[in-house]
């Protein structure tokens, strides 16, 4: 992962977040909200090396769809439909990132630059962004902290498969 300039949650990330989430109240956060306050946010761009090392959220109807949480697992087919419309909205995205759209950055934590990365907002659309093969050089916003992936049980289930 390149890393960039340092950033601020409350300036930068989260309201990427907000924009990300529409009119949803109160997105994820069972996520974010208890995310660790010593934690350092950065800019930065995906390297091709990080693609094997991005993992979704470990959310169940995310597994169901896809079978699994790490990227190159999934395949860049999203053909089917499912229970939960992740194909449908996947599929919509490649269409916007194909014919030249950008979308919100991803968010994405780990607790090094070497990863692995869970995607904590941005899983429709860094699956968009696989498909197209455009993934190495995204711009992302990048969480880290120590012990992170092993605080939290949604980032140990995603990484478990």
């Amino acid at each position: 992962m390149q890393i960039g300039c340092e950033v601020s949650w409350d300036g930068d990330v989260f309201p990427c977040w907000r924009r990300s989430a529409g009119n949803a109240p109160s997105p994820n956060s069972d996520v974010w909200g208890p995310l660790p306050p010593v934690m350092r946010w950065y800019e930065a761009k995906i390297q091709p090396e990080d693609i094997s090392s991005l993992y979704l959220i470990g959310s169940g109807d995310l597994l169901e769809t896809f079978g699994s949480y790490r990227l190159t697992r999934i395949g860049k087919e999203f053909d089917g439909s499912d229970k939960h419309n992740h194909q449908i909205r996947v599929r919509s995205l490649v269409g916007y990132v194909r014919s030249a759209g950008f979308l919100e950055r991803p968010i994405l934590v780990s607790e090094s630059s070497n990863g692995p990365f869970v995607i904590i907002d941005g899983n429709h659309r860094s699956l968009a962004y696989y498909a197209c093969d455009r993934l190495p050089g995204l711009d992302v916003y990048l969480g880290m902290s120590a012990n992170l992936l092993s605080m939290y049980r949604w980032a140990r289930y995603a990484l478990q498969r």
